[in-house]
């Protein structure tokens, strides 16, 4: 339940800064689940993920790069094989991906709910 929040909250801030006409979000680290349906696919997915060094590092959600980078962002996607393979890649090969981005940001969503609060005015 909670990934499937996290990943929500991710998607839902993505759409929202791409609406914005002046920003642009993607997603980095990795938000996918594993294959299950496949031992062998689910193994590789994770040493792919442990050779691209994520298993000693935590990568944020997401990158936000100003709308006029979308081009550079997207052909660099495009010549990695999509956004899907960023948490594959090691970091040191992502720099130039990385030095064009504005902030990362890290996506959760909050079991919080405003109405139960005792003290809510």
């Amino acid at each position: 339940m909670r990934w499937s929040q996290g990943v929500w909250s991710e998607k839902r801030l993505t759409g929202a800064i791409n609406e914005t006409n002046e920003f642009y979000a993607i997603p980095y680290g990795p938000s996918g689940t594993a294959p299950t349906d496949d031992v062998r696919a689910f193994e590789l997915y994770f040493e792919r993920l442990e050779a691209a060094g994520l298993g000693k590092i935590k990568r944020p959600d997401l990158l936000i790069f100003k709308i006029e980078e979308k081009s550079y962002v997207d052909n660099f996607l495009k010549d990695i094989g999509g956004s899907e393979e960023l948490p594959f890649i090691v970091e040191n090969e992502l720099q130039p991906l990385i030095r064009k981005s504005l902030i990362a940001v890290e996506c959760e969503n909050s079991l919080w709910v405003a109405e139960k609060m005792p003290d809510l005015t």
